[in-house]
C-alpha cells in the first residue's frame, strides 16, 4: 500500500495587536495605521528603526525644502518647524544630514552645529569652505 506522509504545518499564532485608535485620525496617523494593518495582514515585521529614521528625515527635509526654498535668509530657514524637528532627532540623524550636505550642499550647517555642539567651520570664509570643513569633520568622526 502506498502511503504519503503529510507534513503538518505548525499553526501560526497571531501576535497581539495594538488596539485601534478611537476618534478622528489625522492623515499621518491614518497612514501609519494603514501601514501597520498591511504589515500585520502580510505577516511582515516592523521596519528597522534606521529605516523609520531615514523615512522621517526625508519627509521633513522635503517639507523644509518646499516651504523655505524661496527664503534667502538662513536664519528663517533654520527656524522652520521641519528643520527644528530634524535637529530634535539628534545624533542618529547625523549620517543622513552629512549625505544630504555632500550631495546637495544645502544649509545644514546650522543643524550640524546645534546637534554636535562643534564648529569645525569657524575659520571658513565662505559657504563652500564651511561645507568642506564640515564634510571633513564628518568623515573623521565616522558619519560619512
Amino acid at each position: 500500500m502506498n502511503t504519503k506522509t503529510v507534513a503538518t504545518e505548525k499553526p501560526r499564532l497571531a501576535k497581539p495587536r495594538k488596539p485601534l485608535p478611537h476618534g478622528r485620525l489625522s492623515g499621518e496617523k491614518l497612514g501609519k495605521l494603514a501601514e501597520r494593518m498591511v504589515r500585520e495582514a502580510l505577516g511582515m515585521e516592523e521596519p528597522p528603526a534606521e529605516e523609520l529614521l531615514r523615512k522621517q528625515f526625508c519627509e521633513l527635509a522635503e517639507q523644509w525644502r518646499s516651504e523655505t526654498g524661496m527664503l534667502s535668509i538662513v536664519q528663517q530657514k533654520a527656524i522652520h518647524p521641519a528643520y527644528q524637528r530634524i535637529i530634535g532627532m539628534g545624533k542618529p540623524v547625523l549620517p543622513l544630514i552629512f549625505r544630504e550636505l555632500q550631495n546637495k550642499q544645502e544649509h545644514w550647517l546650522w543643524a550640524l552645529r546645534a546637534i554636535t555642539g562643534e564648529e569645525p567651520a569657524a575659520n571658513a570664509n565662505d559657504f563652500k569652505s564651511a561645507v568642506a570643513a564640515w564634510l571633513d569633520w564628518g568623515k573623521r568622526k565616522g558619519y560619512l
